[in-house]
């Protein structure tokens, strides 16, 4: 928005589950941004067939909503997030066409990657790549990894971007610490699977533990998953229940402030084909609140951290050399904040939302001749 472009956002699928309802706005703002649920309803429901004619209907919609912007708007780009499935590609790539509206699409891992490979994964793949990325005018990719995978699938004609991890500076320039918690270690995201490698991070603390008799280890995101009770039986089997915390899910603004006030930031990240592709975001996130970051050099994160100087680098999936990376931040604190600080000022200039948002904006008004 900031560089010259007006954005409109459609959610063609509903997002929220029925038993836990963030937003049940289907169509407002957000920071100044327009969007809209075209499938008319935020709420995911749980009949099959209801989520099927959802999709259909959001689809739709959201088709005859751009007709109508383009009449008063002059649309100029659509991109679209994540994947999306040959029919919908199809769709859009058909409306681009009929009002000259470049078409592109924005990828952070690889294409399928948690599909099991079997014969309908080498399938879709097949299609995806071979047809798919052919309608695409253009693509935003996360990494270098996922800009030398794609460049050899798109047409000629397509132009391919990297834009790292956004992050916005003043969420945690204005986040309230919370003054009356005990110290603690801090991660955040997904612990619905090993890809964050959030055993690791368990076990690592545990191998610390008694050395720091008054530091928690808090864990904060969503635990209403199938699996969640294996994760507290390794914290039991640890037996670091009384010193590990599941917070659950927590709203942006009380995220902000529980990583801003930890002594510590965590990721384990393991070595997997998604990691090999992916830049966390919460390494964004993490670095932005100027606190020391312990994670793993996996994927990019190698390009842009540097062990010592903006954060502390563990070999992958070595629980060992992980607890030894955090033993050292916190018995060299006044270190690990300058080191920290390096971080934040790599966040505010690489990964700020206005800088890469210019680079954005540079990158479409090449295909309008700007």
């Amino acid at each position: 928005m900031d560089a010259g472009f007006r954005i409109y956002v459609h959610c063609i699928n509903p997002t929220e589950n029925r038993n836990n309802i963030r937003n049940p706005r289907a169509r407002g703002k957000h920071v100044g941004i327009d969007f809209k649920y075209t499938c008319r309803t935020t709420i995911r429901s749980g009949c099959r067939i209801i989520r099927f004619l959802a999709k259909i209907q959001g689809l739709v919609n959201s088709l005859y909503s751009i007709h109508l912007l383009y009449k008063t708007s002059k649309i100029k780009a659509i991109i679209l997030i994540g994947p999306y499935g040959l029919a919908k590609e199809l769709s859009y790539y058909l409306i681009s066409r009929t009002k000259g509206i470049r078409l592109i699409q924005e990828r952070t891992e690889y294409p399928f990657i948690t599909q099991k490979d079997n014969l309908i994964f080498k399938l879709n793949l097949w299609f995806y790549l071979r047809i798919s990325c052919k309608l695409f005018d253009g693509m935003i990719v996360i990494s270098d990894v996922l800009f030398d995978y794609f460049k050899n699938y798109l047409s000629k004609r397509a132009k391919i971007i990297v834009v790292p991890i956004v992050v916005d500076p003043s969420r945690f320039e204005t986040a309230e610490m919370i003054s009356d918690q005990p110290e603690y270690i801090a991660y955040c995201g997904s612990m619905q699977s090993s890809k964050d490698g959030i055993e690791i991070l368990i076990q690592a603390f545990n191998l610390i533990s008694s050395k720091y008799p008054s530091l928690y280890l808090k864990l904060i995101g969503n635990t209403d998953f199938q699996g969640f009770n294996e994760l507290l039986e390794l914290v039991a089997l640890q037996g670091a229940r009384e010193r590990v915390e599941f917070t659950g899910w927590v709203s942006n603004e009380e995220m902000a402030g529980l990583l801003k006030h930890a002594k510590l930031l965590t990721l384990a990240r393991p070595a997997t084909t998604q990691a090999e592709a992916n830049f966390p975001s919460k390494i964004g996130e993490y670095l932005s609140t100027g606190k020391p970051i312990v994670t793993t050099d996996v994927g990019n994160i190698q390009k842009y951290l540097i062990h010592g100087v903006n954060a502390f680098l563990a070999k992958q999936g070595d629980v060992a050399d992980f607890a030894e990376k955090m033993e050292y931040v916190l018995d060299h604190y006044n270190e690990a904040l300058k080191v920290g600080k390096a971080g934040q000022e790599l966040a505010y200039s690489e990964f700020n939302n206005s800088y890469q948002g210019r680079r954005l904006a540079e990158y479409i008004s090449t295909f309008l001749g700007r």
